[in-house]
């Protein structure tokens, strides 16, 4: 009962929260069969409020890359703001955050 909401969670790209709250609540209005449709269900209402809501920008992507290695890539100066990163690959597990200062980088 711990472990599932967040490794669901993690494969769906919500949080172990919204999937509890997604069972949970779907189980109560529609009985057990609707169950199942509840983390897909949830996915999909998560996606279409991040663009439509947030209004997601790409102002980078990367080449794929293969096997054990790294790389550094360089952007242009981003404009002030909240940003989100992902790797399409590997999803939530390799994605964070991080602010912009205005001025920042200037200098």
């Amino acid at each position: 009962y711990v472990v599932v909401p967040r490794v669901l969670g993690d494969a769906v790209g919500l949080s172990p929260l919204v999937v509890l709250v997604s069972v949970t609540a779907v189980g109560i209005l529609f009985g057990g069969f609707a169950v199942l449709l509840a983390v897909p269900l949830a996915a999909v209402v998560a996606t279409v409020v991040d663009v439509a809501v947030f209004e997601k920008k790409t102002y980078f992507q990367a080449p794929r890359l293969t096997g054990p290695t790294s790389a550094t890539f360089n952007i242009g100066a981003l404009p002030p703001g909240h940003y989100y990163f992902q790797c399409d690959v590997h999803g939530p597990a390799m994605s964070g955050s991080f602010d912009v200062a205005p001025g920042s980088g200037t200098g």
